[in-house]
């Protein structure tokens, strides 16, 4: 009886975690125009920020590069010594408080999420073309497997932080705005922080054992 009612339970659970995350890629999948657009301004942005260094004045590049390294430099003091378990943690959260406040930032009408898109879009062609062009564009090849989850866990958060933010201009908004946010709540629960738990071990792995 006892192994029974374990067994039950145990249903129940499995049941449960896969409702959940059925009903969040149903709401990912009705939030596709959303995660369209926001992918397509990413990619936009990608490109600005990658030729910023090839356009750009060195009056105004120079400095800007300067800012990068600094950045660069003390991220690497500060992960330097870090065994898995300490550098899958570090990656994970720091990845997890910006779609954490990306997604439900959309609360404050979207601000919060499109800033951080416009900033993320930028920044990341821009490191991405100061690496190509000091080591070799081959080598944004090796940086790919990091962003293979990170990446599209991130645009998932902008996108549905954006959605979130369209409550306002609803008849009902206060109903409109709790399904938003329970729907928001179960896709950030369900779908981006398991996507994000994968990026964090794959970012991890290579960071400490492939370098």
């Amino acid at each position: 009886m006892a192994k029974k009612k374990i067994k039950k339970k145990e249903n129940k659970k499995k049941n449960y975690f896969q409702q959940e995350t059925e009903l969040a890629w149903k709401y990912i999948k009705e939030s596709k125009n959303y995660i369209a657009v926001v992918s397509g301004i990413f990619i936009l942005l990608f490109l600005i920020g990658f030729s910023f260094p090839y356009l750009a004045p060195p009056e105004l590049l120079n400095p800007l590069l300067e800012q990068v390294k600094t950045w660069v430099e003390e991220l690497m003091k500060e992960t330097a010594g870090k065994g898995f378990i300490e550098m899958w943690a570090f990656i994970f959260f720091n990845n997890t408080y910006i779609a954490l406040i990306s997604l439900f930032g959309g609360i404050l009408l979207g601000v919060i999420p499109i800033f951080l898109l416009i900033s993320n879009g930028l920044v990341i062609g821009l490191i991405s073309s100061i690496v190509a062009k000091d080591v070799g564009l081959f080598s944004l090849w090796r940086l790919f497997p990091h962003g293979i989850f990170e990446i599209p866990a991130i645009i998932l958060s902008f996108a549905l932080g954006i959605k979130l933010a369209g409550f306002i201009f609803k008849k009902n908004f206060k109903k409109e705005f709790r399904v938003l946010l329970k729907e928001s709540t179960r896709a950030f629960i369900f779908i981006i922080v398991p996507l994000l738990v994968l990026a964090a071990i794959i970012e991890a792995v290579l960071i400490i054992y492939v370098g």
